[in-house]
């Protein structure tokens, strides 16, 4: 108990996380049956309950959703690479979450006007408000700022279970958004529901302005080029270096997979089982509480009663998660449904357990690089894995909706055994103080800087 009341007190961009999560997430439920319905009644806006029966409009909305969450993944990876590298050098994360919010607030005001003007095309409002939203970095860029934070204010042995309010604060957002995002719309309409979407990320704003950034170090304006040095941490020769290519893989899979799976649930649930918006909202949610439940009780008792070690907390859960996956591809009924959600109570430590072994095996003045490639690996796969869900789910929707929970069982294989190899190849690292824990790459620059006032100073003793 004295454990958890230090870990409430030390909050810090959990309620942040929490609220932004939450606005993503209602945003993000809606946004399938918002194109769906600009395309099939492209001249007047229909009922909300109306359901396109066109295969080949359903396909094309397929395909406006998936380009558009391709553009909202791949387009951020040059700015996540710079923002993690420009951490590193300053110790600074809240502007990386202030960049991230406004491009959600630009890519909701395009989507925003697409309800005003109904008549135009889905497929101009939806690229438009992927490329602006990808340029500013997307949610990915705020995860990468939140997660830094708690990194900072968190010791290593801490360090999973702070990771762990962090995940309840990040599912419990979901939770909150797939439950009510139906109910909001019905009663908002798709105008009034965007300027509510809008108004939550205005409050998480408020909230990353009030958390206490004490770590930022400083830095030489005139040696912003350090920068760049940062990214040389990447090549870095180091013990546990498969360890960290393995597990940033294992991040970037599960990551990526279950976003091509969000991408298409809506239309799962409703060629499959013949779910309403609002019902495929509160399936969602009821989903999702097994994960919150799960992220909440379990890291006390798998790190304090079981002593279990990162990677064999991640070994039984992708064996689990492979089995949900399997599960899912097979149901045949809404009860079927409702069992295989508590199968799932596992996958969220997929998520979070691939990074918080990255921590621990990095310095703390490199871990904002390696973060920062997590979510550029979830930036890069969309491109070829949301095109394989895409092409998979418009074969099979008529006849096996759930086809797509094959390729993501697979995949969980694939984390199952890069998880198995980590824990074989792992080397626990050595202890290092504040002072040793200066990178290579600094103390080189350090040198040179010290080189050049030498020689400066000795030219100004020659002319005197």
């Amino acid at each position: 108990m004295r454990r958890l009341y230090t870990l409430g007190r030390t909050l810090s961009s959990e309620p942040a996380v929490f609220l932004y999560t939450l606005a993503v997430g209602i945003y993000s439920s809606i946004i399938p049956n918002f194109i769906q319905q600009k395309l099939c009644s492209p001249l007047v806006e229909p009922p909300l309950d109306y359901v396109c029966n066109s295969t080949s409009l359903l396909a094309e909305a397929t395909d406006i959703t998936t380009v558009r969450g391709t553009l909202r993944e791949v387009l951020p990876a040059v700015v996540l690479l710079l923002a993690g590298s420009w951490r590193d050098y300053t110790g600074r994360n809240k502007p990386i979450m202030y960049l991230s919010l406004v491009g959600e607030l630009l890519g909701v005001s395009i989507e925003l006007f697409g309800a005003f003007q109904w008549e135009l095309s889905p497929w101009i409002t939806s690229l438009t408000d992927g490329v602006l939203y990808g340029l500013a970095g997307g949610n990915k860029l705020f995860y990468v700022g939140a997660l830094l934070v708690i990194t900072d204010q968190s010791t290593v042995e801490d360090r999973t279970a702070r990771m762990g309010l962090y995940t309840a604060a990040l599912v419990g957002g979901n939770c909150v958004s797939y439950a009510l995002s139906g109910y909001a719309l019905e009663f908002f309409g798709y105008r009034w529901f965007f300027v509510l979407v809008m108004i939550l990320h205005l409050f998480t704003l408020a909230l990353v302005i009030s958390i206490n950034e004490n770590n930022a170090r400083t830095t030489n304006e005139g040696n912003k080029w350090k920068t760049f040095k940062k990214l040389k941490a990447v090549f870095k020769t180091r013990p546990n270096n498969t360890v960290i290519w393995l597990m940033l893989l294992s991040s970037c899979l599960i990551n990526t997979c279950s976003a091509a799976e969000v991408n298409l649930y809506l239309y799962y649930l409703q060629q499959g089982f013949q779910f309403t918006v609002t019902s495929a909202g509160v399936y969602t949610s009821y989903r999702l509480l097994t994960g919150l439940a799960s992220s909440m009780a379990s890291p006390p008792i798998f790190t304090k009663v079981l002593k279990w070690s990162d990677f064999k907390v991640g070994i039984i859960s992708a064996v689990v998660t492979t089995i949900s996956a399997a599960s899912m591809a097979f149901a045949a009924s809404t009860l079927q449904l409702a069992l295989f959600a508590w199968l799932d109570f596992l996958k969220i430590f997929l998520f979070t357990v691939p990074k918080s072994i990255i921590t621990k095996s990095v310095g703390s003045d490199e871990v904002g690089i390696f973060i920062s490639l997590c979510y550029i690996g979830e930036c890069l796969m969309p491109t070829g894995i949301f095109f394989i869900y895409d092409s998979i789910f418009s074969a099979t929707s008529q006849t096996m909706p759930g086809a797509i929970f094959l390729v993501s069982a697979a995949v969980d294989v694939l984390i199952l055994i890069a998880f198995s190899i980590s824990l074989n190849v792992y080397q626990p690292p050595e202890e290092k103080t504040s002072e040793s824990s200066v990178s290579e790459e600094d103390n080189d620059i350090e040198s040179l800087e010290n080189c050049e006032m030498i020689k400066r100073t000795s030219i100004t003793m020659s002319i005197t």
